[in-house]
């Protein structure tokens, strides 16, 4: 169940086999909520306030570096204010990278970033929403998410 990095997009957690800290978390908090769509891919929905953190989980690196990739669309809201992605070394919260979403088409957004965090047994990666203060509420699917 990815636990080991590799295909990381399975937000359903295989039907319930997995559980957290190794398979994805749904976290309400602020105005953010996330659930799991038809297609199995993470819907999250922001309102106006402040965000919070959408999803998390716990990955067991392979290696010192890795490249984290992730696809996602989105509706409302300025990049600035879409979900991001943030790995942190368990226990070292000062090796935290945050990941920040690319455009790539209309509504369309890739991830992707090469990490290195050296001698770290076990990486969360959080899925987190800014706050939104300015704008119509902001939704968005997070369809795919890859530790290489």
């Amino acid at each position: 169940f990815g636990m080991d990095g590799g295909n990381l997009s399975d937000f359903s957690n295989g039907k319930g086999r997995a559980l957290p800290p190794f398979g994805w978390e749904l976290v309400r908090s602020g105005t953010v909520s996330a659930s799991v769509a038809a297609d199995n891919s993470l819907s999250i929905e922001v309102g106006r306030g402040a965000g919070g953190i959408a999803a998390k989980r716990l990955v067991r690196p392979k290696g010192g570096t890795f490249t984290l990739t992730g696809t996602m669309t989105a509706k409302g809201g300025a990049t600035e204010q879409l979900p991001r992605l943030h790995v942190a070394c368990m226990g070292r919260k000062q090796d935290m990278v945050i990941v920040l979403p690319q455009a790539s088409g209309q509504g369309r957004y890739s991830f992707s970033n090469s990490i290195t965090m050296p001698q770290c047994p076990y990486i969360e990666i959080s899925i987190r929403v800014p706050g939104n203060f300015v704008d119509a509420p902001v939704t968005a699917q997070i369809t795919a998410i890859g530790m290489h």
